[in-house]
């Protein structure tokens, strides 16, 4: 018999129900399991000897679907989903190793589980009228889809396991439930055909069940328990609570909103219907109580996320035979303070100081191109940083050899391998259940290849193209271990005197009625919920197959929202709307509005503040009171005693330029010593790399060509030979470059395309130099390879201290690419290599430096060149300079300008250009944004 209780909003349901339990044996079903342990506590209050039991609905099918074989679940399922598969199956679903097969294996158990649920006929494709509704590739996926699940069944059977999507297909056994006297539902919204079948099952034995519905009578029809679709005024709400709805533009705002409600008039719920709101994890855990929490937000998970971070970007070298790793991994490595911090802790007491030193060291490496390091840190020379990059590359290694489950819980375990003291926090051990619920993690995934489920690893994970085998199975073990531990959850247990703010889900309040609550993110996407394409079928297709629609789901989110609300007395409404953002408010809200008669004057905006007080709290320092210094933020005032030791500056070309183009970025590079860290390495050749590799071949070319000494030169007869040789020294027989060099595609296509370009530029230079008379000739060689020259080393003084109002005496400093001296002429040639752009008057600089200075006689025997390698083209000082003026103009000019730039820097400081290219260094720091943001108001204005 099944008998129907109806209750409106302004009841009690929980009461109701445990009011109205029978004499006899009772079992009722929740659908939650949240619910559940709610109504367990209100039962356990209530006076009764009743025999009661409660379960939960899942729990329900489990009692009367029992088999005796061991049920998969989880990551066993799909693990074995994965090795039934032939080679046939992969190919249609384009499967190519195990992770690959998780979104099909999802799919695949949650159609099946669907099927079975709602009683689908499984060979409906056979039936006329679904031969004329389905696509040609729908038939022949679900088809693929049958075929694997008879695989499924016969491989698992095999070893002596099952699955539910099997045993729902067998008739329910009530015998379990039988000494039960009356089944109460306690308002379930949405059953599957599957439940009503059990439903039916319990009246034809002669058992009592009761529905319960907070709904009214005629929304349900009762012959297939489905809900018909209403609007609230359908529900006859016959109270309404105190409703103050806020509107917020950002996640932020409303965030802030919520906590000032919280301190003024402490609502007692706060659900998030989203639940990903990005500032939850910032809320303080003494006063916000969550049921759970994810795996993924401890620190464990973060260690091996990180050491699984670095062992998949290990690039296998074939050639030396060695593993390479990225050194933009590393920094992340570094970055992530639970990693880094287990290893620096035995180096140092201070832990956070030698990470800024390695950060400093990996750093200076980035400047320089160097892309990768190795297990035997070969390119990093200094003690201090090697020993802890030593020690965390050694882990690495050790868990890239892994080959097996119990290899990874055996490291884990291992003297040498991992301490898992180390990485729990003290409020992990203290506050939660992580410690106990990590081993027993860690014990189930070791078990799992105890299942017979598992033949061989190397069948699910496949290495990367021209890596070492090993590489991929360590790889994929060690996501698996992050898959296993990502689905987990953990409970923390403050003990605090003071009651907390307790979040939770919309799906967890179902039947709990609260007497003041928050609700959270109600915009439209987020409730209702975004429409999602379906697996396979489309929305109509499901509908005829009965299946659970998109409007289903909507419905039932609508109901439970609306049954949330108006069984309240209290509630507070934070919705969102942005039209930039394309965010509205939900649908659902809107309904609210309408039926309450509220309209735009009722709703509180809140408004865009907040931040400032945030931030305070993260910047506050106690020790010392920090001031805002006054004056114009986009200039610094210039201070002779700090900013020039002994009264003088010393510039190369490389300073003058950024002195000359934006003084702001000069204080900070060549006074401060900032420079700008590198966000992003690319592995590619850039045109810097390109430039060095092409500079060091022709400097080694003049190396061989030193060793002549004595020998007349003729630049004619230098050959391809000793080019080639130049260059297999400077990119084969040494280490230099074998870290900058990026070693993937990009090598083949510098060796094919760009090295041809370098040599043929670097035979075409030495042409020039005989087509410039310099063959035969006593001549002498000064190329950049002579590191020794103290003459380099030498700053020359270029405006005295009397020309300059900041009273400083300047002095200048260069490194020309090559130098020769032609004796029998006294002509001085000067050159700079070019693989890119150029400063024109870099040329100007170099003269200046070596003779011009010192030798102003020489001014008309001075000739520079910049050399385009891979244009074969050179441009001499003259060709620069066309504007007719004699060159002791120029360099009087060259003076004056850097003078007058000196003197703008005494009267106005190191100050921000006004042209909008030189903008572009720096720009976080000198923001940019704001200057020109500032110089358009002001251009308003004007």
């Amino acid at each position: 018999m099944i008998q129907y209780r109806f209750c409106d909003f302004s009841q009690n349901l929980t009461a109701l129900v445990l009011e109205d339990l029978p004499d006899n044996r009772v079992l009722i079903v929740s659908p939650t399991e949240n619910y559940k342990r709610f109504l367990q506590k209100r039962f356990q209050q209530k006076t009764t000897f009743n025999p009661v039991h409660v379960v939960t609905m899942e729990e329900l099918k489990e009692k009367i679907f029992f088999s005796e074989k061991p049920l998969l679940k989880e990551e066993k399922r799909t693990l074995a989903f994965y090795a039934s598969m032939e080679q046939e199956d992969k190919g249609f679903f384009n499967v190519n190793n195990y992770f690959q097969a998780i979104e099909l294996a999802q799919n695949f158990f949650n159609l099946w589980e669907e099927f079975f649920e709602e009683r689908v006929d499984e060979n409906f494709l056979v039936k006329p009228l679904w031969q004329s509704e389905i696509y040609p590739w729908q038939a022949r996926t679900y088809e693929r889809l049958v075929k694997i699940k008879q695989q499924y069944k016969a491989s698992i059977e095999q070893r002596g396991y099952t699955d539910k999507i099997f045993l729902y297909s067998q008739s329910p056994d009530l015998k379990p439930l039988g000494i039960y006297d009356t089944v109460v539902m306690v308002n379930q919204f949405y059953y599957t055909r599957l439940e009503k079948r059990i439903i039916d099952e319990f009246s034809v034995r002669g058992k009592t069940v009761r529905i319960y519905y907070q709904l009214p009578e005629y929304l349900v029809d009762k012959n297939s328990l489905k809900i018909k679709d209403f609007t609230l005024a359908d529900l006859n709400c016959r109270q309404f609570p105190d409703i103050e709805i806020f509107e917020a533009a950002n996640d932020f705002i409303m965030t802030t909103a919520l906590l000032k409600e919280i301190a003024s008039r402490s609502p007692l719920q706060v659900v998030d219907v989203d639940y990903n709101n990005p500032f939850k994890p910032f809320l303080s855990a003494q006063k916000f109580s969550q049921s759970s929490f994810s795996f993924v937000q401890t620190s464990v998970y973060q260690f091996f996320h990180t050491l699984h971070a670095l062992i998949k970007s290990l690039l296998w070298e074939s050639l030396r035979r060695r593993y390479l790793c990225p050194v933009d991994t590393l920094l992340q490595a570094l970055f992530n303070d639970i990693f880094c911090f287990y290893f620096l802790r035995r180096f140092s007491r201070d832990p956070s100081a030698l990470r800024d030193k390695l950060l400093a060291h990996i750093y200076h490496l980035v400047d320089n191109d160097v892309k990768y390091t190795d297990f035997h840190l070969e390119n990093i020379r200094e003690d201090q940083v090697k020993e802890p990059l030593y020690a965390i590359l050694d882990v690495v290694k050790r868990f890239s050899q892994l080959e097996s489950m119990s290899d990874l819980v055996d490291l884990i375990n291992a003297e040498n391998g991992v301490d898992l003291q180390k990485i729990f926090t003290h409020e992990e051990r203290s506050g939660s259940d992580l410690v106990e619920r990590f081993y027993q993690l860690l014990f189930d995934f070791q078990t799992v290849e105890q299942l017979n489920i598992i033949e061989s690893w190397q069948h699910y994970f496949s290495s990367p193209p021209g890596a070492n085998p090993h590489l991929g199975l360590s790889q994929g073990i060690l996501r698996l271990f992050l898959d296993y531990m990502k689905a987990k959850q953990i409970k923390y247990n403050y003990k605090t005197d003071t009651s907390r703010m307790h979040f939770t889900t919309l799906f967890d309040t179902r039947n709990i009625d609260y007497q003041s609550l928050a609700i959270l993110n109600l915009s439209e996407g987020k409730i209702p919920s975004t429409r999602q394409i379906p697996y396979l079928f489309t929305e109509i297709q499901r509908k005829r197959l009965g299946l659970k629609t998109y409007e289903d789901i909507k419905l039932w989110e609508k109901y439970y929202f609306f049954r949330l609300i108006f069984t309240a007395k209290k509630v507070f409404l934070f919705s969102q709307k942005n039209i930039d953002e394309n965010i509205q408010p939900s649908s659902f809200l809107e309904e609210i509005k309408l039926c309450l008669k509220v309209d735009d004057s009722q709703i509180i905006p809140l408004r865009d503040e907040g931040y400032r007080n945030i931030y305070q709290q993260f910047f506050k320092n106690k020790s010392h009171n920090i001031s805002v210094p006054a004056g114009d933020f986009f200039r610094i005032q210039v201070e002779p005693e700090n900013d020039f030791r002994d009264h003088s500056l010393g510039m190369t070309s490389y300073s003058l330029k950024d002195l000359q183009n934006n003084p702001f970025v000069f204080y900070l590079r060549h006074i401060a010593g900032i420079e700008e860290r590198q966000k992003e390495i690319e592995y590619d050749f850039s045109p810097k790399l390109i430039g060095n590799i092409a500079h060091d071949i022709l400097n080694r070319c003049w190396v061989y060509i030193q060793d002549t000494d004595g020998v007349a030169l003729d630049f004619n007869q230098i050959g391809d030979e000793l080019i080639e040789r130049a260059a297999a020294d400077i990119l084969q027989h040494h280490s230099y470059y074998y870290y900058k060099i990026p070693h993937n595609h990009a090598q083949l296509y510098f060796n094919k395309i760009i090295m041809p370009v370098i040599l043929y530029g670097i035979k075409a230079f030495f042409g020039l130099l005989a087509d410039l008379g310099l063959s035969r000739k006593a001549i002498r060689i000064y190329a950049e390879t002579d590191r020794g020259s103290s003459e380099e080393k030498t700053f020359q003084k270029y405006i005295a201290r009397k020309e300059s109002r900041l009273d400083i005496d300047v002095f200048i400093r260069g490194r020309a690419d090559l130098r020769i001296e032609d004796e029998s002429r006294n002509d001085r040639y000067i050159f700079d290599y070019k693989t890119g752009g150029y400063e024109k008057s870099q040329l100007l600089f170099y003269e200046l430096y070596y003779y011009i200075i010192r030798q102003p006689e020489l001014l008309e025997n001075v000739f520079s060149y910049f050399y385009f390698i891979l244009k074969q083209d050179a441009k001499s000082f003259e060709q620069l300079y066309r504007s007719g003026t004699n060159k002791q103009t120029l360099f009087l000019e060259f003076k004056s300008a850097l003078i007058d730039t000196l003197h703008k820097i005494s009267e106005e400081g190191f100050s921000l250009p006004q042209q909008k290219s030189f903008l572009v260094d720096f720009a976080e720091i000198t923001r940019k944004d704001l200057f020109l943001a500032r110089k358009e108001e002001s251009g308003k204005s004007d």
